[in-house]
């Protein structure tokens, strides 16, 4: 369908033509609720009214009194319309699967979270329930999780958005008769957007809405559809925005797969919608396989030199050359384990209560991801490196960093309570439990009765690190720690420098000459390659150091970190003029702290540029 076409049929809409479900409670676990005091009525010796028999029933529930709800029952498969009275109507499969499930305590949705979601996926517009199902709305049939889950998706994977407004929702999700329409909704959405005049066009509909009924502009008559949906773990509703968590992106897409394999004329019947049966899955031979072997065997790699050699571009080609997924930090002196793993921190309920709960921090997110994901490359980068104390930081998790011919920690380590538990809410659903069990098995070694309390690298989980070594003397390394590292020297390269020129004044000088004059004289008096600059110490977009830049960063590196102490004697001193004269730090700006381009011309004569 052309956009054009989707346009129009838009503003062919007559009123309630869109999706619809009556107006009563949408909270699943009060449906389920309304559904057993349905069945407490079969169930009752005296003669009482329902209405009646309803509201006190839900007083005891704590639900909405108002009998009506159970119409709700019949749109998500709790209850079989079987005649006009509510007490008529019939148990379905589907609300004994969740009984049983939660042993009728509805309120622990918990316990039956995977029915719950399986009903609502399976509600389906427009049934055989809605009064207007062969007439107003007989075009619909679209089961409204799945599309509305396909377009926050397709937004999220193109705008990086994954949220739409209500408005939004109600002008184009809801006026969706089939799944067919995903690309011209999208497209609509994302030119409204843009596009005034599309907006201008479309505002009718708000007002012909809010013309007919007493309704704000925003409601679209009865389509209530998003109450429901947001029910589901994946979908949310904030600020007026339905959007999709980030959380289950990688999920969805599966089902949505899945979904769009199977979908059959049988997804819209009653007798489906009322079944205990769930989304039908891809045959084992078609799911992809993990094939681990195919991956670059891990790496734990410390790339190393003076500053500003590039080591950080280094890494990042690498990462972009494997296609890692990466997860960065910079190690600082106040970093900490807590910072690096994981720790129990305050969090504010939505009630206002505050409680702890455990946050995972860089490690362990990347750990959790490359295990969600076997077949896929990860990648822990950690920036200046030894600027961090890396004994506390890591802990035992040094013990990790060998690896064994597959690619698997060749020594495992106990987790405590709180990660442990956090492994096991993350990667119940995953391969972790049984690759622990199994690597135990193989080197004859006993497992935890829970193997969520074991920790161990996986072979698509590499570890890179920068370090700078005129920095080594902040956190010395030990050789334990240093032995379990990969090392890869990045030295100056002057041929990358001669792109580079430095503009004093009207004067140009060469970066890479001016490198390979100080380098040589920071080499021989400080007997050390550690303190040299490297060729991207400074790097300006237009290739041109200019006064600001070299004064600001280039000499007040040279004067604070190395020569100013030294022996003004010496003659592999710096800081001076052609007449020998000394220069003082200060003597290289001007009253108003603007670079002093003369005493600067002075300083790269004496030292022969």
């Amino acid at each position: 369908m052309t956009l054009t076409e989707r346009i129009n049929q838009i503003k062919s809409l007559q009123k309630d033509e869109c999706w619809y479900i009556t107006k009563q409670s949408l909270s699943f676990k009060d449906l389920c609720f309304a559904a057993k005091i349905v069945e407490d009525f079969k169930l009752q010796q005296n003669v009482v009214n329902f209405e009646t028999f309803f509201a006190e029933k839900a007083a005891i529930y704590g639900i909405t009194p108002t009998h009506r709800m159970a119409n709700n029952c019949y749109y998500i498969g709790l209850l079989n319309k079987n005649g006009a009275q509510y007490k008529d109507a019939t148990l379905t499969e589907a609300y004994f699967a969740i009984k049983a499930s939660c042993k009728g305590d509805f309120s622990r949705t918990e316990l039956y979270k995977d029915l719950l979601i399986s009903q609502i996926e399976k509600v389906f517009i427009s049934n055989a329930i809605d009064e207007e199902n062969a007439g107003l709305r007989k075009s619909y049939k679209i089961n409204p999780a799945f599309y509305l889950a396909k377009i926050l998706l397709g937004l999220g994977d193109i705008t990086g958005d994954y949220s739409i407004t209500q408005n939004e929702f109600y002008r184009f999700v809801g006026t969706s008769y089939n799944y067919s329409f995903y690309l011209s909704t999208i497209e609509l959405i994302i030119e409204q957007r843009k596009n005034k005049q599309l907006n201008d066009d479309l505002a009718y509909i708000d007002n012909y809405y809010n013309d007919l009924q007493d309704v704000t502009v925003d409601n679209f008559a009865s389509n209530r559809i998003h109450l429901l949906l947001t029910n589901l773990p994946y979908f949310e509703m904030v600020n007026g925005k339905i959007s999709f968590v980030k959380y289950f992106i990688k999920e969805m897409k599966h089902k949505l797969a899945d979904y769009e394999c199977n979908l059959n004329d049988n997804y819209f019947t009653i007798e489906y919608l009322n079944s205990n049966k769930g989304l039908p899955i891809l045959s084992e031979t078609k799911k992809p396989k993990l094939n681990i072997s195919k991956l670059t065997p891990p790496q734990t790699l410390i790339f190393f030199g003076c500053p500003g050699t590039g080591k950080s571009h280094r890494v990042t080609e690498k990462v972009k050359a494997a296609g890692f997924t990466d997860y960065k930090v910079t190690f600082h002196p106040e970093y900490d384990y807590g910072n690096f793993v994981g720790a129990y921190k305050p969090y504010t309920e939505p009630d206002k209560r505050i409680t702890y709960q455990f946050v995972p921090q860089a490690f362990i997110r990347a750990y959790v991801a490359a295990w969600k994901n076997l077949d896929k490359p990860y990648c822990l980068t950690i920036e200046e490196i030894n600027r961090g104390n890396c004994a506390a930081i890591f802990g035992d998790i040094f013990q990790l960093l060998d690896r064994d011919k597959t690619g698997f920690s060749q020594y495992t380590i106990q987790a405590d309570t709180d990660i442990a538990n956090y492994l096991k809410q993350e990667l119940a659903d995953t391969e972790y439990a049984s690759h622990l069990q199994a690597l135990c098995a193989e080197r004859e070694i006993t497992a935890l009765a829970n193997p969520y309390e074991m920790l161990c690298l996986p072979p698509n989980l590499s570890l890179f690190a920068t370090m700078n070594t005129s920095d080594q003397s902040l956190f010395p390394m030990d050789s334990a720690f240093k032995r379990r590292w990969q090392w890869q020297y990045v030295p100056i390269d002057y041929a990358d420098a001669e792109q580079f020129m430095l503009k004093i004044g009207e004067k140009t000088y060469h970066w890479a000459a001016f490198l390979q004059t100080i380098n040589d004289k920071i080499y021989k008096i400080t007997e050390s390659e550690d303190k040299q600059m490297g060729n991207r110490f400074v790097n300006p977009n237009d290739k041109i150091i200019d006064e600001n830049i070299f004064v600001n960063k280039v000499l007040f590196y040279l004067w604070f970190d190395i020569f100013k102490n030294e022996d003004t004697k010496n003659p592999n001193y710096i800081f001076k003029t052609p007449d020998n004269q000394l220069l003082k730090y200060v003597d290289l700006f001007l009253a108003d702290g603007k670079p002093n381009g003369e005493k600067i011309e002075q300083f790269l004569e004496y030292n022969k540029l």
